[in-house]
C-alpha cells in the first residue's frame, strides 16, 4: 500500500514525463546542453552578465553609467549575439523560464483555491491565458 507521500512522488513523475514528451522540450535541452559544453560561449556569457549587473546597480545606485561603459557592455552584447550558441541558449532559457512560470502558477493557485484551479481561477492576473491547459 502507498503513502500519500510515495503517490504524490509518482504524480509528480508524471509531470516530469509530461514535461519531457512535451513538444520542443528536446529541443530546449539541446540547445542548453550545447551551451554548457561550450566554455568560451560560457565565458563570454558569464562576462556579459557581470558588466550588465556592475551597470544596473551602478544605476540602481543612482550612479550615471559613462558612455565608455555603455560601448563597452554593448560591444560584449553585440558579440554575443553573433555566436549562435549563446542566443539559442538565451532563447532556451526564455522556454524554461515560461514553462516553469506556467507550472509554479498552476501550482500556487492549487494551494491558494484549494483545489485544482479553472480558468476563471486566474482571470484576475494579468496573464490572462496562465490558466489555460
Amino acid at each position: 500500500m502507498s503513502t500519500p507521500l510515495e503517490v504524490l512522488d509518482q504524480r509528480i513523475r508524471e509531470l516530469c514525463e509530461a514535461i519531457v514528451a512535451q513538444e520542443g522540450f528536446s529541443e530546449l535541452y539541446r540547445k542548453t546542453d550545447a551551451f554548457l559544453r561550450d566554455e568560451g560561449a560560457k565565458y563570454q556569457f558569464s562576462i556579459l552578465n557581470d558588466v550588465g549587473g556592475y551597470l544596473q546597480q551602478k544605476q540602481a545606485l543612482g550612479a550615471e553609467l559613462t558612455e565608455e561603459e555603455v560601448g563597452h557592455y554593448e560591444g560584449l552584447r553585440k558579440a554575443a549575439l553573433e555566436k549562435t550558441v549563446i542566443v539559442e541558449f538565451a532563447e532556451a532559457q526564455q522556454g524554461v523560464q515560461s514553462l516553469q512560470d506556467r507550472i509554479l502558477r498552476m501550482v500556487g493557485k492549487t494551494f491558494e483555491v484549494g483545489r485544482v484551479p479553472v480558468d476563471e481561477d486566474f482571470s484576475d492576473e494579468t496573464c490572462q491565458s496562465c490558466g489555460n491547459h
